[in-house]
């Protein structure tokens, strides 16, 4: 979408050529992980038996096994391919024997470091409603007392933020803190390896920023400049559509197009002709969309090829 709207000076809607969605989709296809592709093998000198059971018993696992949000291991492995090349940066939690992906638009960190497993600070914001609150509190032990006191302070709340807290700060020895955003309260505090609680993987490894980049910010520019001669183009069709006459004769005073009928004699003083204004830049307009397709495949790697098309026999 543009950025401040979606319309120009005259209130016509902007034509949005998306180019950045196929790119996304043939890189999560070229990933396309899946359950079969994780195995129990035995290691050398071992007995093939036992990883064999296991593996079976894995795969049952995988199926039946369902997280936090009631997605199964399968739903969580797609969540994977299709957020690490679109966002460039998959960051992966461990709650209570599940894994999940976290939304980077939670994430509070330094924006230069290393990655966000090395930020000096790691912040996650969750939305609650005060029933879902106190749900999420029993099963993750949190303390009853402070918990029941900020019930009672949001339970007319729509919705309020509690943020979930790593980091070393001077005089307590956890390192790890669930907050109300009023910060009145620690409702709960612990001493965690960071590393065990998430994982992280760039797409592409930008030195000096903590995020990485995915395939739609490879494709910033060519999407700004292909958005600009969609609606150039798509303005000059608007007029070149046209059929405009002139005529020196000042007793032609109608609209051919809707107050004349088919068979219709006009007599006319002076001839009646069209005015010329066909668009004659079509092959410019052509040959640079081909240019910026060209461009899109080549940074993405998503020839027809790669995404499935056959070659021409």
């Amino acid at each position: 979408k543009y950025k401040e709207n979606d319309y120009d000076s005259l209130g016509v809607k902007k034509l949005f050529y998306n180019i950045i969605e196929n790119p996304t989709t043939v890189a999560s296809k070229m990933i396309d992980l899946d359950t079969k592709d994780i195995r129990v093998i035995a290691e050398e000198g071992q007995s093939y038996y036992p990883a064999w059971f296991m593996n079976k018993d894995l795969h049952i696992w995988m199926k039946d096994r369902k997280n936090i949000d009631g997605k199964t291991f399968g739903q969580v492995l797609n969540s994977f391919i299709y957020s690490w090349p679109k966002y460039g940066h998959l960051l992966v939690k461990k709650t209570k024997d599940t894994i999940s992906v976290v939304p980077l638009q939670n994430i509070i960190s330094q924006q230069n470091a290393k990655g966000l497993l090395d930020s000096d600070y790691l912040m996650e914001k969750h939305l609650y409603t005060p029933e879902r609150f106190k749900r999420d509190a029993e099963v993750f032990s949190w303390d009853k007392q402070k918990v029941d006191a900020i019930y009672e302070k949001y339970k007319d709340a729509d919705e309020f933020i509690v943020y979930e807290i790593l980091q070393d700060i001077d005089g307590y020895d956890d390192n790890y803190f669930i907050v109300p955003e009023d910060g009145s309260e620690i409702i709960f505090s612990d001493k965690k390896e960071r590393g065990e609680l998430y994982k992280e993987l760039k797409w592409d490894d930008i030195p000096g920023r903590t995020l990485g980049r995915g395939q739609p910010e490879k494709l910033f520019e060519a999407q700004i400049h292909i958005n600009k001669i969609s609606n150039y183009k798509a303005a000059g069709l608007h007029w070149t559509s046209k059929h405009l006459y002139q005529t020196r004769d000042s007793g032609i005073g109608r609209n051919l197009l809707t107050e004349t009928d088919n068979g219709d004699i006009i007599i006319a003083n002076s001839e009646i002709t069209p005015i010329i204004n066909e668009e004659r830049n079509l092959h410019a307009y052509q040959e640079e969309e081909q240019r910026l397709d060209t461009l899109v495949n080549k940074r993405t790697f998503a020839y027809d090829t790669i995404s499935g098309e056959r070659t021409p026999a």
